[in-house]
């Protein structure tokens, strides 16, 4: 809402105002999804100070600073962050970084704020055993890629494993590529999906498909940018979501996924008509969404009162650890993804099929209570 109000007064207050409340807006944000240690919004919060400065510099014919000064105790660098005082235009790109990164500093989150130094290609001062204590405690507390169980652990390959962790998915953004990797989708009962999407574009910037041993990260743009790219998602993935007996899959399971679907309709295709789109555009589309099946199997969590739960808390009720989200808002359509961002794709859809595994094998059931009229999860 607030973005909305500053864009339609734009030419009102003027450019210098809407840069400035764009700018505290995204300081005063910054500071509360710190505390909560809901992370991956601080992404988008700067992407929207970028979009800003950029606008309003073109606008105003200004010169955007382009400094990565490097230690966040300097005094040039002070002299950036945001300390209730008036930042210049030119300087807020860097100045909210800046903030993004001492308010991370102040609440110990360092895991975090190293990460966005790093994709910002800037310096992060830190201590290294507090460190190690936080990437142990997010091991402790969120799903990782060579858990036992998850598609990284290759002492669950058939061949014994014992090798260490199995390597993350690449993008897979040639034809040739998708049509030789799907097979491994094939003959199992449970296939995962979940989307990535980016502002800029319509449709999806990747579309991961996952059984619970194996991942697929489809590079979208890439693949719709050809004929034949085209011809090898119909060949794979409309087949996948109308007939999904056919590739001996049961369950095509997404969360919360009618979004997802809506993307995947008006994603790019080289095709002159809505009927050879790749992907179907009618009701003939099959899949499953896992929220609705976990309240089906536990009705307690339904209506007024239930318990609210994304996929992250979902993963906590069945697979006893939450879903790190910290990449949730990062930038889909960036070539190449960083690792961190595959690992989250890849576990996005896994996180689908293996807990949509436990329902169907009668592991579905949530321990849950009610207090003060509200249901909360018990062990």
């Amino acid at each position: 809402r607030a973005d909305a109000f500053a864009s339609k007064y734009y030419a009102f207050g003027g450019p210098a105002r809407f840069a400035e409340a764009r700018f505290l807006h995204a300081c005063d944000t910054i500071t509360k999804v710190v505390k909560r240690r809901v992370v991956q919004v601080i992404d988008k919060q700067i992407d929207r100070v970028d979009a800003s400065v950029a606008r309003v510099s073109k606008d105003l014919n200004l010169t955007v600073s382009s400094s990565t000064s490097n230690n966040a105790d300097s005094k040039d660098q002070r002299d950036l962050l945001y300390d209730g005082e008036d930042v210049a235009i030119e300087n807020m790109s860097e100045s909210i970084r800046r903030y993004a990164l001492r308010s991370l500093r102040l609440a110990n989150q360092h895991a975090a704020a190293h990460r966005l130094a790093k994709l910002w290609e800037m310096e992060y001062a830190h201590d290294p055993m507090l460190m190690t204590e936080e990437l142990e405690e997010r091991k402790r507390l969120f799903v990782q890629w060579d858990d036992e169980g998850c598609p990284g652990n290759s002492s669950d390959d058939a061949a014994g494993g014992g090798g260490g962790a199995r390597p993350l998915p690449e993008l897979i953004a040639e034809p040739a590529d998708l049509l030789e990797k799907f097979c491994v989708l094939e003959n199992n009962l449970y296939v995962g999906f979940d989307c990535e999407w980016h502002d800029s574009i319509k449709g999806v910037a990747l579309l991961q498909l996952s059984t619970v041993t194996d991942s697929l990260l489809l590079d979208i743009p890439a693949l719709t940018a050809t004929k034949e790219g085209c011809d090898a998602l119909k060949a794979t993935v409309e087949k996948l979501f109308t007939k999904p007996k056919v590739l001996g899959i049961k369950h095509v399971i997404g969360f919360g996924c009618k979004d997802d679907i809506k993307r995947l309709r008006i994603s790019p295709c080289v095709a002159t008509t809505a009927k050879s789109h790749w992907f179907p555009q009618d009701q003939r589309c099959t899949f499953e969404d896992l929220r609705n099946l976990v309240r089906e199997r536990n009705p307690q969590l339904s209506g007024k009162g239930g318990l609210h739960f994304g996929l992250s808390r979902a993963c906590e009720m069945f697979l006893d650890k939450q879903l790190d989200k910290c990449e949730q808002c990062s930038d889909w359509l960036a070539r190449p993804l960083s690792a961190e961002q595959r690992e989250y794709a890849a576990l996005d859809a896994w996180s689908c099929a293996a807990i949509g595994k436990k329902i169907y094998e009668g592991e579905g059931q949530v321990k849950a209570k009610e207090e003060d009229g509200v249901m909360v999860l018990t062990k």
